[in-house]
């Protein structure tokens, strides 16, 4: 992640004065906050679930809701995929729900 941060800020605009320029992101505000609430619920997910349970639920979460945003998109942000064999994803989908 430091290394992320380091890039991002030496491939960022300079302004006229020569300074890095700050840009103002409304959907990494966002991305961020989810991020934050997701960390935050980490314990007591485990602490009632137990550590395997409660990281398959959040892995196949994650996996499904990657799938149907994919699918389908994120509004303005993020423009929908269409799968050439959708029966072929939706049993990908199942086995690796299964799998977990």
């Amino acid at each position: 992640i430091l290394l992320v941060g380091i890039f991002t800020l030496f491939s960022s605009a300079l302004n006229e004065e020569g300074d890095f320029e700050v840009l103002f992101s409304p959907e990494g505000i966002l991305g961020g906050f989810v991020w934050a609430i997701g960390n935050f619920l980490t314990v007591p997910i485990i602490q009632n679930a137990g550590l395997g349970i409660g990281f398959s639920i959040w892995s196949g979460v994650n996996l499904i809701v990657a799938f149907v945003v994919g699918i389908t998109g994120f509004g303005a942000l993020l423009p929908g995929e269409s799968l050439n064999k959708p029966t072929m994803g939706a049993i990908g989908i199942a086995l690796a729900i299964t799998a977990l």
